[in-house]
């Protein structure tokens, strides 16, 4: 079982300056929770008690919240506005020696997102989810059960079998491949995300995929996707979880 989450936290949005401009994304607030305590709280139902923020615009904000939180530890990117989140990513490499959930700060998802990858056999996987036409969309170009490509461009795609939703189970074995590539050039790569940092070694190491058809989720990147989610996707996973509970 995997008891650590890297939560990739530094970028700012630009694109929701409009609606949300002052804090991080992770701290939007969705129902009675931000972003960030939705997720805090999924992990820790899901028996994931290390987390790892790796911050950088307002970091102030995460480091406030690790005061109160002992199973949080923040990790700043002060480079965060030049570079892309495998610069943000890479720093976490000495704080680990095991598996880790990668997640994005910016997403809100079903609980059960973590819990099915939790409890999948494969090391390396990556969550994939029925095509929501959100906009702004990762597809996942695929090949039995190995994903081949990861791209934003569906013409790219050979297999398109779903869309990246922004949750993996990550190895050590293959995140040391990760950081060894983008440590052979990081002047060359301090721009990457770690999406194209694993179509790069994906060749040659096996990256799985665990798709769930019906999942309720959506990433907060626009104003266009703010309101689908405060509108549609949220109450409808309220009203799940009202259900459940």
């Amino acid at each position: 079982m995997i008891e650590t989450a890297i939560i990739l936290a530094a970028g700012k949005g630009e694109r929701l300056t409009e609606i949300w401009a002052d804090k991080p994304k992770g701290f939007i607030q969705i129902g009675n929770l931000t972003l960030i305590e939705r997720t805090i709280k999924i992990l820790k139902q899901n028996h994931i008690n290390r987390l790892l923020i790796i911050t950088g615009y307002e970091a102030e904000y995460y480091e406030t919240l690790s005061l109160n939180d002992d199973s949080i530890t923040t990790i700043k990117n002060n480079n965060f506005a030049t570079t892309g989140n495998m610069a943000s990513l890479v720093r976490a490499n000495k704080y680990l020696s095991s598996d880790f959930f990668l997640i994005e700060a910016d997403i809100v998802f079903e609980e059960r997102a973590i819990s099915e990858l939790q409890n999948t056999k494969q090391n390396d996987v990556i969550l994939i989810s029925q095509f929501t036409h959100a906009g702004d969309e990762v597809y996942v170009d695929t090949s039995g059960l190995r994903v081949v490509k990861l791209s934003k461009k569906r013409a790219q795609i050979k297999n398109c079998t779903g869309e990246l939703v922004g949750i993996s189970k990550i190895s050590y074995n293959l995140f040391q491949k990760m950081v060894q590539h983008y440590c052979q050039n990081p002047k060359k790569y301090c721009t990457i995300a770690y999406e194209d940092c694993l179509n790069k070694i994906m060749a040659n190491t096996v990256v799985q995929f665990h798709k769930i058809n019906d999942l309720l989720w959506g990433e907060i990147d626009t104003p266009n996707h703010f309101e689908r989610i405060t509108k549609t996707i949220y109450p409808a996973i309220a009203r799940k979880e009202s259900k459940v509970q």
